[in-house]
This record gives structure tokens, C-alpha cells and sequence, in this order.
């Protein structure tokens, strides 16, 4: 069963049929609920990939039993997901982060552009993107992802797909 239509309500992720009926709710997990948390983002492949603004790990989500817990990637050094895209077989996921420096915070705002492997689920690239939060991925005939940012840094990134 594929999906008709989904649309991010925060907290939860809701299918709709095509008529704009619910048919079914993902919702966050208990220990991401007890936090500020929400989904910043989702893609289907063929599991559904979750982000949250607030949180250091993917939560994956198997499409045909959304009742079992999802399985989850853990994303050093980062404090946040702000977007992912799918190209060829990897996810690059847009991460919010702080730079340190000797182990300390240092309060300076950094974005990390991480590469996931679809088969072994683990991070098999790390990029230093910008020094704003990355708003946005999209991806040039499946051989570079361009990475954009917010206004304070105001670039975009090119990198090139292995």
C-alpha cells in the first residue's frame, strides 16, 4: 500500500486517503514526546525517514507495521535535522549543530550535511556545510546535491555524488 498523500502535523505525520480522509498517524516517539520535539522533516524510501528539528537520530519507519517501534541512526555531532533528500542510494541529511573547540561549546552555529548508506543504515560521510543552518538539499541529475542556507550565511554549497 503505498502512500496517498501525508502531511506533517508536528508531533505526528498523518496519511491521507485521496478523498483528504485520515488513514493512519505516525506519531513521535514516547521519549522524543516528553521533549519539545517535532518533525522538521520526512521522505518514503520505502520506509519513512523521520527528522526532528531537536533531536540527534533519524527514526525509521517501517510503511506496512507503523505500530512497531522505529529503528534509529544516530547522527554525531549534531543538534538537530532540518531537511533530507534521497539521491541514489544514500540520504543526505541537513544538520544543525555547535562547533567546539577542546571539547566546549563555543556558541558559534555550524551545519553538517551527513551522508546515510541505505544498506548499512550508518553515516558514511561527514561535511562541513555552512555557518547557518542548512534550510534546504536538492539534488542535480542524481550527480551533485546543492545545499542551501539561512540569510546570516546566505550560500550555496555544491557537492559532488560518489
Amino acid at each position: 500500500m503505498g502512500l496517498d498523500q501525508s502531511q506533517g502535523c508536528g508531533d505526528s505525520i498523518v496519511e491521507l486517503k485521496k478523498t483528504g480522509t485520515p488513514q493512519r498517524r505516525i506519531v513521535l516517539p514516547d521519549d522524543l514526546r516528553s521533549m519539545p520535539s517535532c518533525f522538521s522533516c520526512f521522505i518514503v524510501v520505502p520506509e519513512i525517514w523521520t527528522g526532528c528539528s531537536d533531536s540527534v537520530e533519524l527514526c525509521l519507519w517501517q510503511i506496512n507495521n507503523l505500530k512497531q517501534p522505529p529503528k534509529r541512526i544516530s547522527l554525531p555531532g549534531t543538534s538537530g535535522v532540518t531537511c533530507m533528500i534521497r539521491v541514489k542510494s544514500k540520504i543526505w541529511v541537513g544538520c544543525r549543530g555547535w562547533s567546539r573547540v577542546g571539547g566546549l561549546c563555543d556558541g558559534q552555529l555550524k551545519s553538517l550535511v551527513l551522508v546515510v548508506d541505505l544498506d548499512s543504515l550508518t553515516v558514511t560521510k561527514e561535511l562541513l556545510a555552512h555557518s547557518d543552518s542548512i534550510q534546504t538539499l536538492c539534488s542535480a541529475e542524481d550527480r551533485y546535491v546543492l545545499s542551501g542556507s539561512a540569510r546570516r550565511d546566505g550560500k550555496i554549497a555544491i557537492w559532488q555524488v560518489d
